[in-house]
């Protein structure tokens, strides 16, 4: 669940693969809703916890908020190494919760 107005720090566990991600590897996080891609995270916004194998994105308030309410929001990972060779992961579903009152605070 996203909560909307809210910070919040997603871990998504990619196991191995984080052995294989090296400083030329272009890591791409996006999120689609309504048929639009809302957000993009690229590598630079991208942590790694090797120890855990996850990839770790942080959510500001104005994040969350971009999310319409109760609509699935699809998140998917994709990898391209720098001898071209690109994976990505299964598309995850979540959805958005809805706020009293809407705005940053």
């Amino acid at each position: 669940m996203i909560r909307r107005g809210t910070t919040q720090c997603l871990s998504f566990f990619i196991g191995d693969v984080i052995n294989s991600l090296e400083e030329d590897t272009d890591i791409y996080i996006d999120f689609k809703q309504n048929g639009k891609i809302i957000l993009e995270f690229r590598e630079d916004n991208i942590a790694k916890d090797v120890e855990n194998k996850k990839l770790l994105c942080r959510l500001t308030q104005e994040n969350t908020l971009a999310f319409d309410r109760y609509r699935n929001i699809y998140i998917q990972i994709r990898i391209k190494y720098s001898n071209g060779i690109a994976i990505k992961s299964k598309i995850v579903t979540l959805k958005a919760d809805d706020l009293v009152r809407e705005g940053v605070i």
